[in-house]
C-alpha cells in the first residue's frame, strides 16, 4: 500500500540535544547527544549523577526532533559524522568545538539530505 512506503512519524520523536558544560575548561565545546523518550534534560541530568548546590553543571543550548522530512528518524552519529566531515574539531568523544547554530545546521541539513 502506498502509505507503507514512508515511514510513519513517531508520536514522541526522539530528540538531537546540544548542551555545555559550565566548567571553564569545557569552554567552546558542545556535547552532541541523542535521547528516545525524554527531554534533553531529563538526559543530561542522568548524566551527572551527584546532587550538588548552586547553579547547575550544564546548560542546554539546542533541543530539536531527530526526524527527517521523509518521516524517518536518525542517531547523533550522523551529526557527529558530518561535523567531522565538514572540519569541526572534535576533541573527545561526543565533544564538539563549535557553536549552537553550526549544530542546527548540521541538522537541518540531515533533515532535508542535504549536505553543507
Amino acid at each position: 500500500m502506498p502509505e507503507d512506503f514512508f515511514p510513519t512519524r513517531p508520536s514522541n520523536p526522539p530528540i538531537i540535544y546540544a548542551y555545555e558544560d559550565t566548567n571553564p575548561i569545557y569552554h567552546g565545546l558542545l556535547k552532541i547527544g541523542y535521547t528516545k523518550g525524554k527531554s534533553a534534560l531529563d538526559r543530561v541530568s542522568r548524566q551527572y549523577p551527584t546532587k550538588r548546590p548552586g547553579p547547575s553543571p550544564f546548560r542546554i543550548v539546542l533541543e530539536e526532533d531527530a526526524v527527517k522530512e521523509d518521516g524517518s528518524v536518525f542517531l547523533d552519529h550522523e551529526v557527529h559524522r558530518l561535523l567531522r566531515e565538514i572540519g569541526i574539531d572534535n576533541p573527545e568523544g561526543e565533544w564538539f568545538k563549535c557553536s549552537k547554530e553550526t549544530v542546527l545546521s548540521a541538522l537541518h541539513s540531515i533533515k532535508k539530505g542535504e549536505r553543507l
